[in-house]
């Protein structure tokens, strides 16, 4: 297939992976102008969107889960911003269908599952995973803090000897400053202090329904994915497929698709020009 081939739609969606894509299709009703492409992961939604783009296709964009970064959301409407891959203001894309209301009335709750119990088991589990996101989240900021501002690679003119590429990475800010970050991580209670502060925003997320967005959705619903569609067929990703396009299809039947996917669509097509 040729790249022309590939884009030859009125806009091009780069998603993670086949869940998104079949959540977002059945939200969005099949739309004709969206044509979705699989990347198989965040990095590679990234690196697919910015060669499209370098190679003049303007109207290829992506769109990723937050994890442990920022959403830029508050911009996707901004047609003054120059944004090419979307990033959800919740933690993953499972965290949009985790509604008790929605997976107690889906067709795929054949356990037959009440709203009060559904709830009651996100919640719970949500309390189980508390101590882990906030490891998860430590991480990341310990490690962001880490490869903040690190070495870019440089052009082949700017590296004609061995001599050059020394010079190059000693006199980069990230060499110069990483000795002065290695002391700050050092220091006694540095992860501590972080692994308290961001566990307290968990705790904090559990005291309203802030959980549902701020917690990984993907094990949340792993979590009740089999208790509730018992007998389910088919392997691990077609089951959580399935129970997308059951749950986006309980959503538009209900007018409750989320404000989120309802702005991402107007987004990708105002900046394709549709």
């Amino acid at each position: 297939m040729t790249i022309s081939t590939l884009y030859n739609a009125p806009a091009v969606l780069w998603v993670e992976d086949e869940l998104t894509r079949d959540y977002l299709s059945h939200l969005w009703q099949n739309d004709p102008d969206i044509k979705f492409c699989i990347a198989g992961g965040i990095g590679n939604v990234n690196s697919a969107v910015h060669d499209a783009r370098a190679q003049g296709y303007r109207h290829v964009f992506g769109v990723r889960d937050r994890d442990f970064k920022k959403t830029n959301r508050h911009r996707w409407e901004n047609d003054q911003s120059d944004i090419s891959v979307f990033v959800f203001d919740s933690h993953e894309i499972e965290n949009y269908f985790l509604l008790p209301d929605a997976l107690a009335d889906c067709d795929l709750n054949t356990g037959n599952r009440l709203v009060e119990q559904i709830s009651n088991k996100l919640v719970g589990r949500a309390e189980e995973l508390a101590a882990w996101m906030a490891c998860r989240k430590a991480i990341s900021e310990i490690r962001e803090f880490i490869v903040c501002e690190f070495i870019t690679h440089p052009t082949c003119e700017e590296i004609p000897d061995l001599g050059a590429a020394e010079q190059y990475i000693s006199d980069s800010p990230w060499y110069s400053s990483i000795g002065e970050k290695m002391k700050q991580i050092e220091k006694p209670n540095h992860h501590s202090d972080i692994l308290k502060r961001v566990h307290e925003e968990y705790e904090g997320h559990l005291k309203t329904d802030a959980w549902q967005i701020h917690f990984s959705g993907k094990e949340l619903f792993h979590h009740v994915r089999d208790w509730l569609h018992i007998d389910g067929a088919g392997k691990g990703h077609q089951k959580d497929s399935d129970f997308a396009k059951s749950v986006a299809k309980w959503q538009v039947e209900n007018s409750q698709v989320p404000q989120a996917m309802v702005d991402l669509l107007s987004a990708v097509k105002m900046r394709a020009g549709l």
